[in-house]
C-alpha cells in the first residue's frame, strides 16, 4: 500500500453502523487506497511490478502495509496522477461522475445545485460541472472562514460557479430553477434544495452529515413530482462490471493528470500516527481529508 484515506464510512465501519461489515473479526479497517504490485505473475494477472492498483472489492483492510490478493480484487489504474488523489479516487470523485451522469440527462447550461458544497464530494462535483458545462450552485454551512472557503471553492470551478451559505440561497438566488439537486446533508437543507427544483426534476441523497431525516414538503411531491433518489457507491461498483468501472476511472485519472481535477484538502499521515487521522475525522467538518501514508524504509 502507499496510502489510504480515513473516510467516515471508515469510522462507521469500525463502529459497527455501516452497511457493509468486516466478514470476520479481527479485521483491519479501510475501504479505499492506492497500491503498487511488488509480486505479481503478468502472465496470469496482466499485472506487472511498479503498476498502481486500487481495491476492486469494499472492506479490503486497506489500513495495512500490504494486501494479498487475486487479480479480481483489484483495478489498475494510471500512475501519473497525484498519489493524494490516486487514493482517494474511487470514493468520492466516482460518487460525483454517476451523480451527474446517471439521475438527469444534463446538458451544457443546466444548473446543478448541492449542499456539502465543501465537502470531498462537493469539490468534485463543482470541477466536473466546469467540465461538463454546468452551472453549478453550492451550500455551506456559515463560518468565519466563508470568504476564503468561497474562494477557493469557486476557484475550483467555472464563471458559473456559486458558493453560498445555506441561510442565502432564499435571499440571494431568487427565481433560481434546478435540473438536479445532491444532498449530503438532511434536514432543513435538503428541504431547501427542493424548493428550487424544476417539476419532474430529482434531488439524490448519498449522505446524511447532520444526521436529520430528509423532510420532503407533500405539494413537491404532488404538483411538482420531484422524485427523491438514493445513490451508494459501493452498490453501483456491485452492479456493474470491472470494465464500466475502469472506463469511469481512467476518464476521472485523464483529468487529473492533467491537473484539470484536484483532489480535496489533505493531510498525509505516517501510519503510526493513525489517531490524529481517526480523532479529527471523527470531528467532522474538519475540511480536511486525513490520508494515512505506508513508508516502507520506516
Amino acid at each position: 500500500m502507499l496510502a489510504s484515506p480515513v473516510n467516515p464510512a471508515d469510522i462507521n465501519t469500525i463502529q459497527g453502523t455501516y452497511a457493509i461489515k468486516p466478514k470476520q473479526l479481527p479485521a483491519v479497517p479501510g475501504n479505499e487506497g492506492v497500491g503498487v504490485v511488488v509480486h505479481s505473475d503478468p502472465a496470469s494477472t496482466g499485472l506487472k511490478l511498479g503498476d498502481w492498483v486500487i481495491p476492486a472489492t469494499p472492506a479490503m483492510g486497506t489500513w495495512q502495509a500490504y494486501l494479498l490478493g487475486a487479480k479480481s480484487d483489484f483495478i489498475k489504474i494510471p500512475s501519473n496522477i497525484p498519489l493524494a488523489s490516486a487514493a482517494t479516487i474511487s470514493v468520492n470523485p466516482c460518487t460525483a461522475y454517476r451523480l451527474l451522469n446517471d439521475f438527469e440527462s444534463l446538458k451544457p447550461g443546466d444548473c446543478v445545485i448541492q449542499n456539502g458544497g465543501n465537502s470531498a464530494v462537493g469539490q468534485a462535483v463543482i470541477q466536473l460541472c466546469r467540465e461538463f458545462g454546468l452551472k453549478c450552485v453550492s451550500l455551506v454551512r456559515p463560518r468565519d472562514d466563508f470568504k476564503a472557503l468561497k474562494a477557493r471553492l469557486i476557484g475550483l470551478g467555472n464563471s458559473d460557479t456559486t458558493v453560498i451559505t445555506d441561510d442565502e440561497l432564499r435571499s440571494s438566488m431568487k427565481g433560481l430553477r434546478a435540473q438536479l439537486g445532491l444532498n449530503c446533508v438532511g434536514g432543513k437543507s435538503a428541504t431547501e434544495i427542493l424548493r428550487v427544483l424544476e417539476p419532474s426534476r430529482t434531488m439524490v441523497t448519498y449522505g446524511g452529515m447532520s444526521r436529520q431525516p430528509v423532510i420532503i414538503p407533500t405539494s413537491h411531491l404532488i404538483f411538482n413530482d420531484i422524485k427523491i433518489k438514493g445513490f451508494w457507491m459501493t452498490r453501483w461498483n456491485g452492479e456493474n462490471s470491472i470494465e464500466s468501472r475502469s472506463k469511469m476511472l481512467n476518464e476521472i485519472a485523464s483529468l487529473m493528470s492533467t491537473t484539470k481535477f484536484l483532489p480535496p484538502e489533505h493531510k498525509f499521515v505516517p501510519l503510526a500516527k493513525y489517531r490524529e487521522a481517526l480523532e479529527n475525522t471523527m470531528k467532522g467538518y474538519t475540511g480536511v481529508k486525513y490520508i494515512l501514508s505506508f513508508d516502507k524504509t520506516q
